[in-house]
């Protein structure tokens, strides 16, 4: 859910926190695919000198509500959109090679190896592992 830069504020005051650009901040994800996205300090000031300047944000955006401004973290998820209109995100945490296998007392280092690819249903060949989530867009 999008929050006013106004309700950043009054949270901020009323829980006593000093730096409200650092401390609040909003978080984006499904229950499919966990957290997605997430404000930094950097997008939060953004926002909010787009909040004091509305007739900016209207020209960026084209519309009056003033939108999240999140970044994600690409060394964890790869979204991508195929060809055939299909958003996929896929989990990277898997292809690092300081996360634990499932079994990892009977698995050698060469079973534990990520799949360089894999066919996605419309026959794209995606990157890494298979992906956390689908979203046909």
């Amino acid at each position: 859910e999008v929050f006013s830069e106004e309700w950043r504020t009054l949270v901020a005051e009323r829980a006593g926190i000093h730096e409200p650009l650092r401390d609040v901040v909003s978080i984006y994800g499904t229950a499919d695919a966990g957290v997605l996205g997430n404000e930094t300090w950097l997008s939060a000031s953004i926002r909010r000198f787009l909040s004091e300047r509305p007739e900016i944000a209207k020209e960026l955006f084209d519309k009056e509500r003033l939108p999240s401004l999140l970044q994600y973290d690409p060394h964890v998820r790869y979204i991508e959109v195929t060809t055939g209109k299909t958003l996929v995100i896929t989990n990277l945490d898997s292809l690092h090679p300081a996360c634990p296998s499932s079994n990892s007392s009977s698995s050698s280092s060469s079973d534990a190896a990520p799949r360089a690819g894999h066919i996605s249903s419309d026959g794209t060949l995606l990157r890494g592992p298979p992906p956390l989530v689908r979203y046909h867009i």
